[in-house]
């Protein structure tokens, strides 16, 4: 995951309120809304009252936080299927495939699911923005964006809640305000937020500067946005570096050059044919290149393993592999050098090449 996501300076009235965290392929960035009226004791700074900390400086700074998590995926096929992790519509939830670490807090596990089906609640496949998406519908019938995707990367966080904010004409106060009421008869004087003053019903969350929801989805078109300028165009060869150190329980070797080549079938055998069909089966590993795929047959002729070829120097290949005992991997197959003697599987079985 690269961090100079959202580099660019962000809308003045938001900004980063803690440092952003990066765990294995999810980014994490926080996003403060900062209040335009301090909500404090007194009303100017050279008053002995003023202070910025009531209860929680960040809060006091901000009316609105909100995480936002943007996870990494090899492709966007894999990356659509854990967004569809998210819609619950069975009983057992869906295997996540990719990245081993996706499985957290936030997935609508089996017993949440069950859960949710005894409150009424469900979830549903739609559009936000534009973009593939979940959303958490509650008894009311209200939609509530759970996670999108951007070609290979899925989005999720609190962020997505605003939605569940009151209308634009309905005030909030933040949770200063909320001890300015709680305090009512010592401090009503130094109230900024109209919570202990007669107001007429037009009095909105714009005139009290407060967040309302139309400035939560105006940073997300502008996130999306910003996004998308920035999005990282993966070559297959990153998309195998990626790999490279996954299990083999979820990445045998067809299932690798599958996530390479989405478009590819699923087994070894199935591969090859998929090629041989198309008349581009590569019969000298002297003329395989990056991007190629490299087939192993057995004594039977069948084809038994594959891998993607990264490198080709004079028939000295890097390519990867993935191994029962190792996980995907980088290998070779040289004709010579120290390796050589430690290729005769290779030599004996190399049963050409297929170029998509």
């Amino acid at each position: 995951m690269d961090e100079k996501f959202l580099s660019s300076i962000l809308p003045d009235e938001w900004e980063e309120y803690r440092p952003r965290e990066i765990n294995f392929d999810t980014l994490t960035i926080w996003l403060g809304h900062k209040n335009r009226y301090p909500p404090l004791l007194a009303l100017t700074p050279d008053d002995p009252n003023f202070s910025e900390d009531i209860s929680n400086p960040q809060t006091a700074k901000y009316d609105y936080r909100a995480d936002l998590q943007i996870t990494e995926y090899p492709n966007g096929q894999i990356a659509k299927q854990s967004l569809d992790n998210y819609h619950h519509t069975s009983e057992q939830p869906q295997q996540v495939i990719a990245p081993d670490t996706l499985l957290s807090s936030s997935l609508f596990l089996t017993e949440s699911k069950k859960i949710l089906r005894n409150m009424g609640c469900a979830t549903a496949k739609g559009e936000f923005l534009g973009e593939n998406a979940i959303f958490f519908i509650n008894q009311n019938k209200e939609k509530i964006c759970l996670a999108t995707q951007i070609n290979d990367f899925v989005l999720t966080g609190d962020i997505f809640n605003y939605s569940a904010l009151p209308a634009a004409n309905t005030p909030i106060h933040s949770a200063i305000c909320e001890v300015t009421r709680r305090n009512h008869s010592r401090i009503i004087h130094y109230c900024k937020c109209q919570y202990c003053r007669p107001h007429s019903p037009c009095s909105t969350i714009e005139k009290e500067g407060l967040i309302y929801p139309e400035k939560v989805h105006s940073l997300l078109e502008y996130i999306f946005s910003e996004f998308k300028k920035q999005l990282p165009s993966k070559n297959p060869t990153q998309i195998a570096e990626y790999l490279v150190g996954k299990p083999y329980s979820k990445y045998d070797c067809s299932k690798t050059t599958q996530t390479i080549y989405p478009f590819l079938p699923r087994t070894a055998q199935e591969q090859y044919n998929y090629f041989e069909k198309r008349a581009a089966i590569i019969p000298l590993r002297y003329d395989l290149k990056e991007g190629d795929l490299i087939f192993f047959k057995d004594n039977t002729d069948a084809i038994k393993h594959v891998g993607y070829i990264v490198t080709n120097k004079n028939g000295n290949i890097e390519f990867i592999d993935s191994t029962f005992k190792k996980g995907v991997k980088p290998a070779y197959m040289n004709t010579d050098g120290r390796e050589g003697s430690k290729n005769m599987y290779g030599e004996w079985h190399f049963a050409g090449g297929g170029r998509p």
